[in-house]
C-alpha cells in the first residue's frame, strides 16, 4: 500500500515539473518530520485511503528529494498531532442500538469459523443465520482429524525491485517504510506476541476465517502463531472481484498464501498461485432467489469516487474516477424521461478523501430519487438493477436472479484471462456495457419488457455461466463446505 501511493505521488509530481514548467509555481511543503503514531495495519492502510496530509507529506519529501527547477518550495503550516485509530474502514454505527449490536455480534462469533460479512449480514435474521452456521462448522472443525498434512504454498523471499523505479523513489520508499512501521510490529509486539502464545494451539486444527481478521492485532498474532505451531487457516471469500479482475495484490500477498483459499466458484486467477477450493458462497446464500414482487424501480448503485489510490490492482480506483461520473452522467441522461422517474440512486458516499454523489448528482438531476436507507429491501424488489463497477453488488444481484446491468471502462476493470471470455459472452447479451449511453440505450430498448430480456436463452446462459464462477450459492451451503473439510 506504502509502495503504491508513494509511486502514484511520484508520477504526479513528474508529471507537474518534467519538463520544467513554461511559469514559476509555488508548493507549500508539510514538515518532514511529521510522526504518525500507526498502531495496526488497518490503521496505516486507511490511511493511505483517506488521509490527504498523509497523502501531502508524501508528496513533499518527493519534492524536497528532486528539487525541481521552475517550483518554488515553501514550508505548510504543521497539522494537529495525529493518534492512532483502529480502524479506517468500519462505517460508524448509526444508533446505540446499532453500536450493541454490533459488539453482540462480535463477541458472539466462533473461534474458528468466522463467515459472515457486511455483505450478508443486512438484517437480524441473516445475523442469526450466520451465527447458528458459524457454530455449527466451528464444532464440526473441533471434532475433524487434524490436517497434519496441509502445507502453505511455497513463497518467493526474493524482493525484487523492477529496474522501471528510480534510486530515487527506491531511497524515499526505503525511509517512508522505517518512519511508518505500525506499533503493533515496533513497541506492541513483544506484549501482543506473548498474549498468543499464551494460548494453547492445536496443531492440524483448521481456522477458516474471511480477511477480517487482518483488522484485529491480537487475532492476527493468535492466528499466526497458531500456524507457526502446526495450525491450519483457510481463508474465505468475503467480495466480489476476487478470481476476475487481472490485478488484485492483497489476496494475492496475503489470502491465496494461506493454506487454502475457499472461493466462490473460480479455481484459477491470472497468474496467481495458491490452493484454491471452489465451494458455494457463505455470503451469498442469503441472497439466493431472494427476488421480490417488483415494484417498478431502476436502482442504480455506485462505487466510491476515491480521490486517493488504494492498493496494486485492476478495480479502477484511480483510473476510473473521470469516466466513472462522467459515464453515470451521460447513463441518466441518455434514459428516457419515462424511466428515469423509475430511478433510485445508491450513491457510496459518507467516506473520506471521496467525492460526493449525492450533491453533485442531486445539483443536475434535482428529481433524483436517493436510496438512504433499506438499501437491500430497495435492491430485492427492484424491476431491474444497474452497477458502474464489477464488485460485490453484482455478484449479489445475480445470486438473486435480478435482472442486472453493469457499465464501467474495460481499461479500469481489466479482466484476468479466466474471466475474460465470460465477462465477453455477459457484454454480447446486453448484461455488461463499456459506456453510460450504451447501457442507457439497451435499457431503453427493453424496459417494456425486462422480464422477457431476462429470460432470453442466451441471457440466462450468460448469468448461469457468470454464476458458476463468481457468485455460486447454496442455502445448504455448510453440507458442502463439511464434505470438502472431511475430504481435505
Amino acid at each position: 500500500d506504502l509502495t503504491y501511493l508513494a509511486w502514484y505521488r511520484w508520477l504526479e509530481v513528474e508529471q507537474l515539473v518534467r519538463p520544467p514548467p513554461t511559469r514559476q509555481l509555488k508548493a507549500d511543503l508539510l514538515p518532514d518530520d511529521l510522526t504518525w503514531h500507526f498502531q495496526s495495519y488497518t490503521d496505516f492502510s486507511a490511511t493511505t485511503y483517506n488521509d490527504l496530509n498523509f497523502s501531502a507529506w508524501i508528496a513533499g519529501r518527493i519534492l524536497r528529494r528532486i528539487q525541481p527547477s521552475g517550483v518554488a518550495l515553501d514550508q505548510a503550516p504543521r497539522p494537529p498531532e495525529r493518534t492512532a485509530k483502529s480502524s479506517g474502514y468500519i462505517r460508524p454505527p448509526r444508533t446505540r442500538f446499532h453500536a450493541v449490536a454490533r459488539r453482540l455480534r462480535a463477541a458472539l462469533r466462533a473461534e474458528r469459523c468466522v463467515v459472515g460479512s457486511i455483505g450478508n449480514e443486512y438484517s437480524f435474521s441473516t445475523k442469526v443465520r450466520s451465527m447458528i452456521a458459524e457454530a455449527a462448522l466451528g464444532l464440526f472443525i473441533h471434532l475433524l482429524p487434524a490436517k497434519h498434512h496441509l502445507t502453505l504454498p511455497k513463497s518467493d523471499d526474493e524482493l525484487s525491485i523492477p529496474a522501471r523505479f528510480p534510486n530515487e523513489f527506491v531511497d524515499i520508499v526505503a525511509s517512508l517504510i522505517d518512519e511508518t512501521i505500525p506499533m503493533m510490529l515496533t513497541d506492541e509486539f513483544m506484549a501482543l506476541l506473548q498474549k498468543a502464545e499464551e494460548t494453547k494451539s492445536r496443531p492440524g486444527k483448521i481456522w477458516i476465517r474471511t480477511s477480517s481478521f487482518y483488522i484485529d492485532p491480537p487475532t492476527l498474532f493468535r492466528i499466526a502463531t497458531g500456524i507457526e505451531r502446526g495450525e491450519i487457516l483457510l481463508s474465505s471469500q468475503h467480495g466480489g472481484t476476487y478470481g476476475s479482475i487481472d490485478a488484485h495484490q492483497f489476496p494475492g500477498e496475503t489470502e491465496y498464501r494461506n493454506h487454502a483459499f475457499l472461493t466462490w466458484g473460480w479455481r484459477e486467477h491470472s497468474a496467481y498461485s495458491g490452493n484454491f477450493i471452489s465451494l458455494p458462497s457463505a455470503q451469498l446464500a442469503a441472497w439466493q432467489h431472494e427476488r421480490r414482487p417488483h415494484d417498478g424501480s431502476l436502482v442504480v448503485v455506485a462505487q466510491a469516487l476515491r480521490f486517493m489510490p488504494g492498493r496494486i490492482s485492476s478495480e479502477g480506483d484511480i483510473f476510473n474516477r473521470r469516466f466513472s461520473r462522467h459515464a453515470r452522467v451521460n447513463f441518466f441522461k441518455g434514459l428516457p424521461p419515462g424511466v428515469r422517474n423509475h430511478v433510485r440512486y445508491r450513491p457510496y458516499d459518507g467516506l473520506p478523501a471521496t467525492a460526493s454523489d449525492t450533491d453533485y448528482f442531486l445539483a443536475h438531476f434535482p428529481d433524483l430519487s436517493i436510496i438512504r436507507e433499506n438499501f437491500h429491501q430497495q435492491l430485492i424488489q427492484s424491476r431491474l438493477v444497474v452497477v458502474d463497477y464489477p464488485g460485490t453488488t453484482i455478484c449479489q444481484a445475480m445470486a438473486a436472479d435480478i435482472p442486472t446491468i453493469g457499465f464501467w471502462s474495460p481499461d479500469a476493470y481489466r479482466m484476468c484471462p479466466q474471466a475474460e471470455p465470460i465477462y465477453e459472452e455477459m457484454r454480447k447479451v446486453g448484461l455488461v456495457h463499456y459506456s453510460g449511453e450504451s447501457a442507457a440505450a439497451h435499457i431503453a430498448d427493453n424496459w417494456d419488457d425486462v422480464e422477457g430480456w431476462w429470460a432470453r436463452p442466451d441471457v440466462k446462459a450468460a448469468r448461469e455461466m457468470f454464476c458458476a464462477q463468481f457468485a455460486n450459492t447454496k442455502r445448504l451451503w455448510w453440507w458442502n463446505w463439511m464434505k470438502a473439510l472431511w475430504r481435505l
